[in-house]
């Protein structure tokens, strides 16, 4: 044919299963020292927490232990009991609130059932511990104690964590003295009070913008657009300052997984859709993402690797790729079963199962065929008479990619162009082997 004279056909193939991992969520690695416990996290060099050789100065103001005391805990023939008993005393009377005073104390610390998937899962008791420690962290205490045994405060601390990304000045990092019946908390703190009040003041606005751009949109088109404008604005930074926290993400724009995932969170949390934490392993290391709730179905998000830039950022292609194409979908309201292809999920505090497809982006946006025939061949004509000037689709099985790949390798995309424009361009495709899904751009 006289149109292969000029016509160009590039292709490239995205690798990105290789190198799509990211290792910067933190996982905790708790340690003692003769009963003194530090729940600290391992960094991006694998460096181990240092523990002080001398915890004395960290010695609670309100329990008044002798020192070698400190290092083992309440002991019961000691002098300090009377006190004991009044600071357990206390705490009991706070796990028996009356249900009017849960629901004013659920009010006054904003605990959303839209919002706030892991308090919702847990019997009075464990939502009178989760309260204690949100005022405490909400408050920026130095210190409180709560009504937990050593063995169920890290569930009880991570799951207030997870469900709060706006406390963006608390770490997971804290130290913490077993008392037996409670424990007494020293979490660690980024930032002074000072400057939480004007940082919130930072982040309190760009939720705002965001915000006021959704405002008439779907829930769909709410998830989808908080994906893009992340993607669209933020950096992937190893070495961002904050990169755990929302603030890196919605205000400095440099951040890691974990703020991408925050960021994700906390934006749909505000919008009135539940959206969860998740931490998980990949083949590159501990990593963070998303599982978001739309109508009565669960599905799995990772914004992080729907960013090309940070999947890819040595690629010169992702240079020319058209706007629309700088998202990858593959991990955007997927079930587990495509999820789990790539990591696996801590599942300690229990996390709902995601089975349903029908809002990942190709199957809603009808961009997902069951076979290659003209359904697909009309879809592509069809974009390039309206003026688009790429193509993507998802198709359902391996026999029906591999014969609309083996057409595009052919030039079936170059001989539309030139049928319909009645001239030869350069043309582009691009692949994902792991998924069926083929991109079509000039």
């Amino acid at each position: 044919m006289k149109y292969k004279k000029r016509l160009y056909l590039l292709g490239c193939i995205l690798t990105l299963l290789a190198v799509a991992g990211c290792r910067s969520a933190e996982k905790p690695a708790e340690k003692s020292v003769n009963g003194f416990y530090v729940n600290e996290f391992v960094g991006e060099t694998g460096e181990e927490a240092v523990i002080p050789e001398d915890v004395s100065e960290d010695v609670p103001d309100d329990i008044a232990l002798q020192k070698n005391e400190l290092y083992i805990g309440a002991d019961q023939n000691a002098n300090t009991a009377s006190e004991q008993n009044k600071i357990l005393e206390s705490l009991q009377k706070a796990g028996k609130a009356s249900a009017s005073e849960v629901k004013q104390e659920e009010k006054a610390l904003k605990i959303k059932k839209s919002a706030h998937y892991y308090y919702y899962t847990l019997n009075s008791d464990q939502k009178a511990v989760y309260r204690t420690i949100l005022k405490g962290l909400s408050n920026r205490e130095d210190g409180f104690t709560v009504y937990v045994s050593r063995a169920n405060l890290y569930d009880a601390y991570c799951r207030v964590m997870y469900d709060h990304p706006e406390l963006f000045w608390a770490e997971l990092n804290y130290r913490y003295w077993d008392y037996g019946s409670y424990v007494f908390i020293r979490p660690q703190y980024n930032r002074t009070k000072e400057q939480i009040a004007t940082d919130k003041k930072a982040v309190n606005k760009a939720i705002r913008k965001i915000k006021k751009a959704c405002r008439k949109k779907s829930k769909y088109d709410k998830v989808l657009y908080v994906y893009k404008h992340l993607i669209d604005t933020i950096d992937y930074k190893l070495d961002a300052r904050d990169n755990q926290n929302v603030y890196s993400s919605l205000v400095s724009k440099k951040t890691v997984c974990a703020g991408y995932a925050k960021a994700t969170q906390l934006l749909l949390q505000k919008m009135g859709i539940q959206c969860l934490y998740v931490l998980g392993n990949t083949n590159r290391g501990y990593h963070a993402w998303n599982i978001v709730k739309l109508g009565d179905q669960y599905y799995q998000m990772d914004t992080c690797w729907g960013d090309l830039d940070y999947s890819n950022s040595s690629a010169d292609y992702l240079r020319n790729l058209p706007k629309a194409l700088r998202y990858d979908y593959r991990y955007y309201c997927i079930d587990d079963s495509n999820m789990f292809k790539t990591r696996s999920q801590d599942n300690h505090l229990g996390l709902p199962a995601c089975r349903d497809m029908s809002k990942s982006f190709y199957i809603y946006n009808k961009r997902y065929f069951t076979s290659y025939g003209d359904q697909v061949k009309n879809s592509i004509k069809n974009n390039i008479r309206n003026g688009k000037h790429y193509w993507q689709g998802q198709m359902a099985n391996r026999e029906a990619y591999l014969s609309l790949l083996n057409a595009v390798k052919n030039g079936l995309y170059p001989q539309y162009l030139y049928d319909i424009k009645g001239k030869s361009v350069y043309a582009y495709y691009v692949y994902y082997d792991d998924q069926n899904i083929i991109q079509l751009y000039y």
